[in-house]
């Protein structure tokens, strides 16, 4: 055999073995674009995933500073004008009371500590609803309901009082550092109801029938 058959024949031979491992090359290279697609959609799947996670996560967060916003506004609105001052000073003159003996200094800042601590609620707008409902028809009230919005909310200022648990012993001897502390918030508290009935009783007025005048 010359060499240039022996040459032929093992060219022949490895034919199928090159064919083979062309043919492994091209099935490998075809898994791994498979795989590579795989884990692109996979990806872009996580990223279409993030994203609307993100947008939600934007949108809650929107909202939550709108609602506090609000919020704010709300508590902001809260005030007591000079006209409810004064409710509030003739509810608070009760000889036997918490603001017996107190010096003016001490009514005044029990007034301004009750102001700041209605700001921080709902009152406001608990006393809009009230005014709505007065308003609305004046003279025709549905008692039903304002007697609702009326208990909830001296329920409620009830259960916040109760919830600082303040000690009415302790109070009742103001000599002892104890004793003033504990009657300084009894009378902040009873300031902030002194406040709110004086709120209503001014929204009654103002929404109360006008007089008929007289046809000449």
């Amino acid at each position: 055999m010359s060499f240039r058959e022996g040459t032929f024949l093992d060219v022949n031979r490895s034919l199928p073995f090159n064919l083979a491992l062309t043919l492994l090359f091209a099935f490998v290279s075809i898994i791994g674009q498979a795989q590579s697609s795989d884990e692109q959609s996979l990806g872009d799947l996580a990223r279409t995933q993030r994203q609307k996670s993100s947008g939600s996560k934007v949108i809650d967060e929107d909202e939550m500073a709108r609602r506090g916003l609000a919020r704010t506004s709300a508590n902001a609105a809260f005030d007591c004008n000079a006209d409810c001052k004064l409710h509030a000073k003739a509810g608070t003159s009760y000889g036997n009371g918490e603001f017996r003996n107190a010096t003016e200094q001490q009514w005044q800042d029990a007034f301004a500590a009750a102001v700041s601590d209605l700001e921080q609620g709902d009152w406001s707008q608990r006393l809009s609803e009230i005014r709505e409902e007065l308003c609305r028809t004046p003279g025709d009230v549905d008692s039903k309901k304002l007697n609702l919005l009326e208990d909830e909310m001296y329920t409620k200022l009830r259960h916040e009082t109760r919830s600082k648990n303040i000690d009415d012993a302790a109070a009742a001897r103001p000599n002892t550092p104890a004793g003033a502390e504990a009657l300084r918030q009894l009378r902040v508290e009873r300031m902030k109801q002194a406040i709110i009935d004086g709120k209503v009783e001014l929204i009654q007025q103002s929404c109360a029938p006008s007089a008929k005048v007289p046809a000449k």
